[in-house]
């Protein structure tokens, strides 16, 4: 397999975990009660750029986790273990925690 393929394949395992993850950050974020508008020093935009990518690392890890156990991509499990992955670490990040 060459460096293209690899490329490829990387990207196609990552792709959904990287909409997931952004899609939750806008829209919990959006819709969310404790979003913080005039938090020092990052701003609306800076929680949302935070939120995205920790979601998506959250729903990546998922997804690496899931072909590791299943053994290949596109599975039913894994997709639910990526927005489990995802949706946990958004509520994380709403500090769902400190209820």
């Amino acid at each position: 397999m060459d460096l293209l393929a690899i490329g490829n394949h990387l990207l196609n395992l990552l792709a959904p975990a990287w909409v997931v993850g952004w899609l939750l950050a806008l829209v919990g974020s959006l819709c969310s009660s404790r979003l913080d508008i005039d938090a020092a020093p990052v701003g609306w935009l800076g929680q949302i750029w935070r939120a995205g990518w920790v979601n998506t690392l959250a729903g990546g890890l998922a997804s690496a986790a899931a072909l590791a156990v299943l053994g290949h991509d596109g599975e039913m499990a894994g997709y639910a273990a990526l927005v489990l992955a995802a949706a946990s670490s958004q509520w994380a990040m709403l500090r769902g925690l400190r209820r």
